[in-house]
């Protein structure tokens, strides 16, 4: 139930909002009551929804006008020249927004909030955002018709060959725009502004480079630069990495061949050549031994063993290798001493590997290891590519020992 004083809002009823009736809804909070901007608030709500309901009550009474008028003409042009009443609904005077200080409710509202909203906000920003969605851009910058196909495109290599080549073919001119045309018209794919600006840093590098200009010598703020004022550090020394290489002098980059089957360089731990010739080694005096025999366990145990005592016989007399990082599998010697037998068959996760003892030992053991696998006899150390300092192996110690890479180290 509404406790409501108002009346029906035409063209000449207008119903004062600063009035001091109390204008509220009876199941509203007792808080609101006595609050005059809410019920400032609500009594505009009220009378903009009477007045919505008002107005589409006299839409539907102008579409019955218009439906008379068209069906007699004449005698609607007659009401009009007597001056008699035609029935037009009289329009209605929209009320004010109420004035609410909203800073006293900790409520802070953006301007646009106040403005008034207009039945084509929506369809201009969906046109809006239709052409942006219409936009191309190359490389950052909007592209339209009116500009090249190769609008903010970097220059390729043969494109810069290409402008060597003619730059030869047209010497120097008076008038260099003529030239720049010339370049333009014989290349088919770069406009007369992109040859010109082209040239231009082109004909920068050369200068800096201390290369002979084809064309006039630009301008270059030496002595400005070379003052005490700006005598700081102009270059650094890695910073080539940092950028792309440079197309300008396309003959001096040096090409890189290299076939689809080449592995890519990176930080091997240890050389490749030294497991793969290992590999490759078998003892001689078994072509007596059939296809058959050789795929037996008794065979393939014999060749292993023979391996063993062949590698044995050859570390005699020189200094044994220490095997920095690796545990024996069989009896847990850390770091692995002499000839270390790495299973190639396993892969990385269940890395195998075995002193020169462990391999012949667990051959008789209850669960040894697959004879199908191939033991690669690494003797040498593995090479490590960078400092052993940075291994992870020295920050998997225990929290006393020292390391001057480790960030969290905290001394006692």
């Amino acid at each position: 139930m509404v406790t409501v004083q108002t009346e029906q809002m035409r063209s000449d009823n207008n119903l004062d909002a600063d009035a001091e009736d109390d204008f509220w809804f009876e199941t509203e909070n007792i808080a609101l009551k006595g609050n005059k901007d809410y019920s400032k608030l609500l009594r505009t709500l009220c009378i903009l929804e009477s007045q919505r309901y008002q107005a589409i009550k006299d839409i539907d009474k102008l579409l019955e006008l218009q439906e008379e008028a068209l069906g007699n003409p004449l005698e609607f042009v007659k009401k009009l020249e007597n001056g008699e009443d035609l029935g037009i609904p009289t329009p209605q005077v929209v009320p004010d927004l109420p004035e609410i200080e909203w800073s006293k409710y900790k409520v802070a509202l953006p301007p646009e909030a106040l403005r008034p909203q207009t039945r084509n906000a929506g369809h201009r920003t969906q046109t809006d955002n239709n052409v942006k969605q219409n936009v191309i851009k190359v490389r950052g910058r909007v592209y339209d018709n009116s500009k090249p196909v190769t609008f903010n495109q970097l220059w390729t290599v043969e494109e810069q060959l290409r402008l060597e080549e003619l730059l030869v073919k047209f010497p120097p001119e008076e008038n260099e725009t003529k030239r720049y045309m010339k370049i333009a018209e014989a290349l088919g794919n770069r406009t007369v502004t992109q040859v010109s600006s082209r040239c231009q840093k082109y004909f920068l590098k050369l200068q800096k480079a201390g290369l002979p200009v084809p064309g006039r010598t630009p301008k270059m703020k030496t002595d400005y630069m070379r003052s005490p004022k700006y005598s700081g550090h102009q270059h650094s020394r890695h910073n080539g990495f940092l950028y792309p290489k440079s197309t300008f002098f396309p003959q001096l980059i040096p090409p890189v061949p290299m076939h689809e089957g080449e592995d890519l360089p990176g930080t091997t731990v240890c050389d490749p050549a030294k497991i793969v010739g290992e590999e490759a080694e078998e003892p001689a005096g078994d072509e007596g031994f059939s296809s058959e025999i050789k795929k037996t366990d008794d065979y393939k145990k014999f060749m292993l063993l023979k391996r063993v005592k062949k590698d044995k016989e050859k570390d005699k007399d020189s200094v044994k290798a220490v095997h920095a990082g690796y545990k024996c599998n069989g009896c847990g010697e850390e770091p692995l001493v002499g000839t270390r037998w790495h299973c190639a068959d396993c892969g990385d996760q269940e890395s195998m590997d075995f002193c020169s003892e462990c391999i012949i030992s667990q051959l008789e053991s209850e669960t040894p290891h697959s004879l199908d696998h191939k033991f690669l006899a690494v003797r040498d150390p593995e090479q490590f590519a960078w400092d052993r300092d940075y291994s992870y192996q020295n920050y998997l110690t225990s929290s006393s020992s020292y390391n001057y890479l480790d960030p969290n180290f905290m001394p006692t």
